[in-house]
């Protein structure tokens, strides 16, 4: 598992568009998968050094499904496993989404 803090904007951009499958949740395992797009990774400002620069993840899910905000271990093809706290921040007819601050 990739550790959170040592990972920057820059690590996330190349993954813009791809699935993470969310493998767990605050209430365990879930039965049936739940993948969730990458839709943005912007950044949030400067940080004095050594601090890492803040910056937020913005993902989409399936928009049948609210993810109850928490921490959720989160699957990617090349960054491995993560362990992300997720925020719903809106729902429209095509997706939920869903928001993670890094600072």
């Amino acid at each position: 598992m990739r550790d959170l803090a040592t990972l920057t904007v820059e690590d996330f951009a190349p993954t813009v568009g791809d699935l993470y499958r969310v493998t767990a949740g605050p209430e365990g395992r879930y039965a049936e998968a739940l993948e969730v797009r990458l839709a943005a990774a912007e950044g949030r400002g400067t940080a004095p050094a050594p601090l890492r620069d803040p910056f937020a993840l913005l993902f989409e899910g399936p928009p049948a499904t609210v993810l109850a905000q928490g921490t959720y271990l989160l699957a990617h093809a090349t960054l491995g496993e993560l362990t992300i706290f997720l925020v719903p921040v809106g729902r429209t007819d095509e997706a939920t989404r869903y928001e993670a601050i890094f600072a």
